[in-house]
């Protein structure tokens, strides 16, 4: 989502002084201005009342799409610039710049265009007054605070399942009880949302008697709301082996490999989120386990009683909220209300929270997700006047409606929503694009974020915007908006999860910037898998200068389609697909999307790359990964705007263009995996930006890249030392 102060935040930069000197348009983008500041004070009081007003909410479109196209203006501005410089590196195109610049100069068609928005907007800023919004001011965020903060924040990983000890004993039991006269046994934990199912069943699945209990093999598969048999083999084969089978594969050979893998073994298999009702989907699975060993165990984590009786459960533990003491212990963890005070002051201060903060947990009727959520929205305000005032209206209003614990969840999630700062709001709503229980890679979110524009600039030259988006990303994280995080060997959180009341959330304040399936606008996500093609196009119908393309496991040929998608939305900023037929025809067309500034096509079959692509100017990412094209292309050194490239685990690649020495603003070239790459370029010393190498399964290299000593700003080198002839 753009908000207003976003677009002003451009207008002031030098992006207006590019977009004036372009078009010529000076008076008309003072006068955008003037409308848009008047417009900002009242736009915190809009956005929080479209939601019970529909002519409110037509009015915040109204604006969103006018805001949309002034940035669409600003972006076009910078692509002219960035594309004057490209030519101007090649002394015979000089000329050619200076004619096209005085063609710019002239363009009346934008002049026009300006002039038209900015009376729209004067007409959005009259109606503005029918509604008697209040005016609020719009804090700025301290980011240096965030990055201040970021060894600090409080989302207790090892602490997960405070105060369920005692759970933890009963299912451990349940699952290893000696008098079970199955051979594989069934135990389910069903509760409601939010009551910290799967943090449960992650502990057992991790604790040392289920390691010392014998079981050879050791599965997880998240299932989610769509019981689907073949998705679900696949996940089981790539928990069993670490890899994704191949997707062509079809469901008779895979069930054939998953055979292979539990037939005579004892295993334990953890079933997580599972919704499905229908005794015969379940039979079709089931056929497939009865073939472990005596002993072996399913686990399932469900809220509904009827799933557990569904899928024959030879035992069935009731999960319940948390008891008053481990409330109150989850709270003051999150809040960081432990230990007290020397200083007589701040211990009266401390005691006067620790009395609001008890009253207020004691309104939360022991439910961990609500807990860690309210508690991330207090930790970073230890006022008594804040607490207090918001124990007594905030919570009182939600809390005093009569509506059912889910219900209330919902609320006091929605609350927590509410208070976040405006640019981690559009951050979190932007997660509505994935799927639900989808594992969302933490740098490559980030840099969806930054290529929407969600991340700005804090003035500080240490922090680069991949640094500002982490602090975003650890400060949702502290606020539990994700969870279920994965680190590397380093400790770094690479991978994370949504709950699912946590995505309903965002799916539903997003409705019409963020949408799934069937009906986008702005943002655009489809998992396509069985789909038929002409459900996209109607989908695509409803949408309007498309920002995100999101598209999971392309099963069909979308050849035409595609090209259909690209040629309507010519606004794109980021287009991700993955295991994807007919790439080839997408890249041939992204050439045309000169606001493209994320583009990422994984695991599909690409033989080579079209010229095209090296003039994506405002390109900042791209991802190649797991594919077989030979060569980059030789003007690659035209991308003068990329700081991501990723070209892991490409078989076929030998050599780098000399040109790569050219992209001056390169932060990390990822090449782990490209088994036949021999060599480097002369200048990689050039990449005077490069902060992360990565090089390892290189194994053809015959030599490092020469004089990266040179490299002052590289922070991470992979690569691999032996070679395999």
């Amino acid at each position: 989502m753009l908000l207003v102060h976003d677009i002003i935040f451009k207008l002031g930069s030098s992006a207006l002084q590019e977009l004036g000197l372009l078009w010529g348009v000076n008076d008309e983008l003072d006068k955008l201005k003037h409308s848009l500041s008047a417009i900002q004070a009242v736009l915190l009081d809009a956005e929080e009342q479209q939601s019970k007003s529909l002519a409110v909410k037509a009015w915040v479109s109204r604006l969103k799409d006018a805001l949309y196209e002034i940035d669409d203006l600003v972006d076009e501005s910078s692509y002219e610039t960035l594309r004057r410089q490209v030519l101007a590196k090649d002394q015979r195109k000089r000329k050619l710049v200076r004619i096209l610049f005085s063609k710019f100069k002239s363009n009346w068609k934008i002049d026009h265009k300006i002039k038209d928005i900015r009376q729209r907007l004067q007409s959005i800023n009259d109606d503005k007054n029918q509604f008697s919004f209040s005016e609020h001011v719009i804090e700025k965020r301290d980011d240096e605070e965030l990055r201040k903060r970021r060894e600090t924040y409080s989302y207790i990983l090892e602490e997960e399942v405070i105060g369920r000890n005692d759970d933890k004993e009963v299912v451990i039991d349940l699952l290893l009880n000696s008098n079970i006269t199955e051979d594989i046994a069934i135990v389910s934990i069903v509760g409601m949302g939010g009551l910290g199912k799967t943090a449960l069943a992650q502990s057992i699945y991790t604790h040392h008697n289920m390691t010392n209990s014998g079981f050879e093999l050791k599965l997880w598969v998240c299932v989610s709301e769509e019981f689907d048999l073949k998705v679900i083999i696949q996940k089981m084969i790539e928990s069993a082996t670490g890899t994704k089978p191949k997707p062509y594969l079809q469901i008779d050979s895979l069930q054939s490999e998953l055979r292979k893998k539990i037939d005579g073994k004892k295993y334990l298999f953890v079933m997580d989120d599972v919704w499905n009702e229908k005794k015969e989907e379940w039979l079709r699975l089931k056929r497939l386990l009865m073939g472990g060993a005596k002993g072996s165990r399913i686990l399932i984590t469900t809220r509904s009683e009827q799933v557990a009786k569904t899928f024959d459960s030879t035992f069935i533990h009731f999960l319940q909220i948390l008891d008053e003491y481990n409330s109150w212990l989850l709270f003051q963890k999150i809040t960081c209300l432990e230990g007290h005070p020397s200083n007589p002051e701040k211990l009266d201060q401390s005691s006067s929270l620790i009395q609001i903060g008890r009253e207020i947990v004691s309104k939360l009727k022991g439910v961990p997700l609500t807990i860690r959520t309210i508690g991330g929205l207090l930790k970073d305000n230890k006022s008594k006047r804040v607490w207090l005032s918001f124990k007594d209206n905030e919570l009182h209003r939600i809390l005093g409606q009569g509506q059912d614990n889910l219900k209330e969840v919902r609320l006091i999630l929605e609350l927590s929503y509410k208070y976040l700062p405006a640019n981690l709001k559009q951050c979190f709503l932007y997660c509505a694009l994935f799927p639900k229980d989808y594992e969302i890679k933490t740098h490559e979110l980030i840099l969806m974020w930054s290529a929407q524009g969600f991340i700005q600039p804090n003035g500080s030259k240490d922090n680069s915007l991949i640094d500002i988006g982490n602090d975003y990303f650890m400060e949702l994280l502290s606020r539990s908006f994700f969870q279920e995080v994965t680190k590397n060997e380093r400790g770094d959180i690479i991978a994370c999860k949504m709950h699912d009341l946590m995505h309903d959330l965002a799916c539903w304040i997003a409705d019409n910037e963020c949408n799934v399936i069937n009906i986008g606008t702005r943002h655009f996500s489809w998992k396509d898998q069985y789909s038929h093609k002409d459900q996209l196009l109607r989908s695509l119908s409803k949408v309007t200068n498309l920002r995100t393309f999101f598209m999971l496991d392309s099963a069909n040929d979308l050849k035409w389609e595609f090209t259909k998608i690209l040629h309507d939305h010519l606004q794109l900023r980021a287009l991700y697909f993955k295991n994807l037929k007919n790439a080839m025809i997408v890249l041939e067309f992204t050439g045309k999307l000169k606001h493209l500034r994320y583009l990422s096509i994984m695991d599909s079959f690409i033989l080579n790359l079209p010229d095209s692509i090296t003039e994506l100017y405002n390109l900042e990412t791209l991802i190649l990964r797991n594919s077989s094209f030979k060569m980059l292309p030789d003007n690659i050194g035209n991308l003068i705007n990329l700081k991501h490239l990723d070209l892991s685990n490409n078989r076929n690649l030998k050599f780098l263009p000399d040109s790569i020495s050219d992209l001056c603003k390169l932060e990390e070239l990822i090449l782990h995996g490209c088994l036949r790459l021999e060599e480097f370029p002369e200048d990689t010393k050039k990449l005077i930006n490069l902060k992360h190498l990565s090089i390892c399964g290189c194994l053809s290299l015959t030599y490092l890249p020469k004089r990266l000593g040179e490299l002052s700003d590289l922070q991470i080198l992979r690569f691999q030392i032996n070679r395999i002839d």
